[in-house]
């Protein structure tokens, strides 16, 4: 398996835990600067959590569940409030200071585990472990031939008849694609230039943004999934709800 772009994605979002973790992972424009007081941050992610059962529910999908996966779960934003609804929670990240925050934040969850992966798969699981998997705000950010990668591994690991609810722009808008502030972050980054320097004085970052169509989406998952809804919210991150044949 060719994990070329990996290294530097798990460079990237080291920084970012450095420099901002929390705002990194939930990012409001008025929270930036370490600004983001932790009971809110939570609070956000029971909200979260709250409406994605509402929304399984309307779909006639249970609120509790075996084995539930959180695919890039940072700093444990979501941990607490799903392990309410599952026998055991994964949070999985290419950080290994955000699971640090993570393992801290959440040290009195007992069903709550969380692991790091580096690599472009999800080898560290086995076929039909899942009951639940989910992303927000997460596969926009690393390179498009991962993330297609990522896609078929969540229906691999999925188990039969479970369900896959996750967030992908559909496409970027023209204006937004180029993203200078990432590209001069990554060449000064090279230079030595430390990263609190380029995040707090020039305000740059290395978040990346990228898109993959609904189409190619339903291609990636046909052979063993169907798609059961794909939403449209105003903002361009599409939603979908995919179900393991």
């Amino acid at each position: 398996m060719n994990n070329s772009s990996q290294p530097k994605t798990n460079k990237d979002w080291e920084d970012l835990a450095q420099v901002d973790a929390l705002w990194a992972i939930l990012s409001d424009p008025q929270k930036k600067y370490g600004k983001w007081e932790i009971g809110d941050f939570f609070k956000e992610g029971e909200r979260e959590v709250s409406e994605i059962i509402k929304y399984l529910g309307s779909k006639g999908i249970g609120s509790k569940f075996g084995k539930i996966l959180d695919f890039g779960c940072g700093a444990g934003r979501l941990a607490q409030s799903f392990s309410g609804h599952c026998r055991e929670y994964y949070g999985v990240d290419v950080s290994r200071s955000m699971l640090k925050l993570a393992e801290k934040y959440n040290n009195d969850c007992p069903n709550c585990k969380f692991l790091f992966n580096e690599k472009d798969d999800l080898s560290i699981f086995g076929d039909n472990s899942f009951d639940l998997i989910y992303s927000n705000i997460v596969l926009q950010h690393i390179p498009s031939k991962d993330a297609r990668r990522y896609i078929a591994e969540f229906v691999r690991i999925l188990k039969p008849g479970g369900h896959l609810y996750f967030q992908l722009p559909g496409h970027i808008p023209f204006i937004h694609r180029f993203q200078p502030r990432r590209h001069l972050y990554t060449a000064m980054r090279k230079l030595g230039v430390p990263s609190d320097f380029l995040w707090r004085k020039l305000k740059l970052m290395p978040i990346r943004m990228m898109s993959l169509p609904p189409k190619e989406v339903a291609r990636i998952v046909e052979d063993d999934a169907e798609v059961l809804e794909v939403r449209f919210p105003r903002d361009y991150g599409t939603r979908y709800l995919i179900r393991k044949k």
